[in-house]
Formats: structure tokens, sequence, C-alpha cells
């Protein structure tokens, strides 16, 4: 039997993960989403999947604790442990620095809109 896709957000509020995991697990009831409030924790998390099925997405904020969400994504993409990552950030200033740096994460702006959370979602993992 095939393993469900994987969703993993990653913000150090743990009120913005939980709202998020929960929008997403409502739409898309067939997807297991987790959360972590800190990148070394995730990181920790993915190692132990190791040999599994990678993380299929990544939603991690840009700024966190001793590692950014960006440096996160790096190690994760470097390392095979997940196979999109997409940084979350109030600070637009971040989406210019992936386009000029040519970094292939994606991006979102908060406050995230639920419709293009979803969207994105959808896109990244597909609703089968």
């Amino acid at each position: 039997m095939a393993e469900a896709p994987r969703v993993v957000i990653v913000d150090d509020n743990q009120d913005v993960v939980e709202s998020m995991a929960a929008l997403i697990r409502s739409a898309f009831p067939h997807i297991v989403v987790d959360g972590e409030t800190n990148a070394e924790d995730l990181l920790q998390f993915a190692r132990r999947r190791a040999g599994f099925r990678s993380i299929d997405l990544v939603i991690a904020d840009h700024h966190m604790g001793a590692m950014s969400g960006l440096d996160l994504l790096v190690v994760l993409e470097r390392e095979g442990l997940a196979r999109r990552g997409v940084l979350i950030s109030g600070d637009p200033k971040v989406e210019h620095y992936l386009r000029a740096s040519g970094k292939s994460y994606g991006f979102l702006e908060k406050p995230i809109r639920p419709d293009v959370l979803l969207a994105l979602v959808r896109r990244e993992v597909g609703s089968a």
C-alpha cells in the first residue's frame, strides 16, 4: 500500500502551525500533516524517516531560532529529505532575495490567505 503524501509545517509560532495544519487536513484528509516549532526538530524527524518516503512538501517560516527556514530547506534538499520547500515570511524582501539568488523554493507572504495556501498544497502535493 502506498504511503500517504506528507506535508510538514515549521514555524516558531505554535498557533500558526496548528491553524495551517487544521486547514490543510480539512481540505485534504488523505494528506498526513505534521508540524514542528523549530528547524532542528524537523531535521531530526526527517532524518529518522530517511529510507522511507521523503517529505512531499515543507512549509517553513524564514525567521526562526538558531536555523532559518531557508537554511532548513537547503539542508533538506541537500540530504534528499524533502521533495519541495516553500518559505513563508512577513518580510517581502525574502521573496526578492530568493528570486535574485536563483533558489527554487516557493514563497508565501504572511499573513497567508487560506485559499492561497490550499492552492499551493494542491499544486505541490496533489489532491489524489
